[in-house]
């Protein structure tokens, strides 16, 4: 890798205190410690009250985003995709949630885009900024829909469906972690995901229950996990959980992304991470314990060292009880490998959080081990094919 390329993926310096202020900034309507432990359920559906709808309609609506995001804005696409908007250095502004509408009242075509309630306002700043001469219009449209998430194990992926009053559709991240609503709050009667076939025999949950079922699978989504002006999208899954198409054509920050993609490796990717004091869990995954609150002794941003290490093998970015998501050196904390020459990974080593006291263990959703599986079996066939 060039030394250009090398500097132009290092993040910028950021220090701690600058780190704490910048996440105040983006507080969400959805506390992350409550005097009431937070469950982890199997199953259940909860109202997203930190996301929020802008809506953008016209003629020029899809040319607009298209030029402005990193998957493919396609006008006859009629289900929602995962995608997200960088700044002119390929950093991401905020992740969103796209949705294809037809509505009279919309101006006919348009696109629902859901974001986290504490960057609306920079995003409608984004958009106006660039709309020039585009013929679109944009609008808060949050007060007319509500956000809803809903999750089951070994469900099938329901159909999706699109009406003046409800969108549903399969999670657009990953099919397998759920279903997401927009259901409106105009309608005469009161719509809940249980309306719908569905999620007709789960539960109301609240938004913790979400954010736990989130961070167990290593699914970031918002300004508190995915820093704005920061972080970059491929460390951030955004590529592995179908929000990047490569093939498009040009957006604003496209340049580092696609470079990065074909010529760079990705070495820190988000993690799901579990928090413990005494010996972490055996599983495969993340084991919640609602009797502790390891995640509010640790500030966000607290670097990750193994023990009698010096430099850090990541970030820790947010959590509840024991577990979290943290921005991890993937062939430092796991057994995954991004590169030739492999990494220093060695199972005995021990990771802890600061001075804290609390130590770390790093997993590897199986959705991503298999992303990157494939993404390194594509690099043999073009190395392959270039010998």
């Amino acid at each position: 890798m060039s030394l250009s390329l090398k500097s132009a993926l290092r993040p910028p310096y950021i220090c701690t205190n600058c780190l704490k202020k910048r996440r105040r900034q983006f507080t969400t309507g959805q506390s992350l410690h409550s005097a009431t432990p937070a469950k982890l359920l199997p199953s259940g559906y909860a109202r997203l009250t930190n996301r929020t709808i802008i809506a953008v309609t016209g003629s020029d609506a899809s040319k607009f985003l298209q030029g402005l995001t990193t998957n493919n804005v396609d006008p006859k696409r009629e289900t929602g995709w995962f995608s997200a908007f960088l700044n002119a250095q390929g950093r991401v502004l905020m992740d969103s949630i796209i949705y294809p509408i037809r509505d009279a009242s919309l101006g006919g075509r348009g696109y629902l885009i859901e974001v986290d309630k504490s960057v609306s306002g920079d995003l409608m700043k984004h958009l106006k900024r660039h709309k020039l001469r585009s013929k679109i219009q944009l609008r808060e449209a949050g007060e007319e829909w509500a956000v809803w998430a809903s999750w089951q194990q070994y469900a099938s992926a329901p159909t999706p469906s699109t009406t003046e009053t409800s969108v549903l559709l399969p999670d657009p991240r990953l099919s397998s972690f759920g279903t997401r609503f927009l259901l409106s709050n105009s309608s005469s009667t009161t719509l809940t995901p249980s309306s719908f076939e569905s999620a007709a025999n789960l539960t109301e949950a609240p938004p913790e229950s979400y954010t736990l079922h989130r961070y167990t699978n290593g699914i970031p989504e918002g300004p508190l996990e995915i820093l704005p002006q920061t972080a970059l999208p491929l460390e951030s899954n955004i590529d592995h959980l179908a929000g990047i198409d490569f093939r498009k054509g040009c957006y604003v920050g496209q340049e580092l992304t696609i470079r990065t993609q074909h010529t760079g490796v990705v070495r820190k990717r988000i993690l799901p991470v579990e928090l413990y004091t005494v010996s972490p869990s055996p599983s495969s995954q993340p084991t919640y314990n609602p009797d502790t609150d390891l995640a509010q002794q640790v500030a966000v941003g607290t670097d990750i060292k193994a023990e009698g290490g010096k430099r850090a093998s990541g970030k820790f970015l947010a959590g509840i009880g024991n577990i979290g998501l943290a921005l991890c050196r993937l062939e430092n904390m796991t057994s995954l490998k991004v590169s030739a020459e492999g990494g220093t990974y060695r199972e005995d080593v021990v990771f802890n959080l600061g001075d804290t006291g609390v130590k770390v263990k790093a997993f590897v959703p199986e959705w991503l081990r298999l992303a990157e599986e494939k993404k390194r079996e594509g690099r043999k066939v073009v190395a392959a094919g270039e010998e």
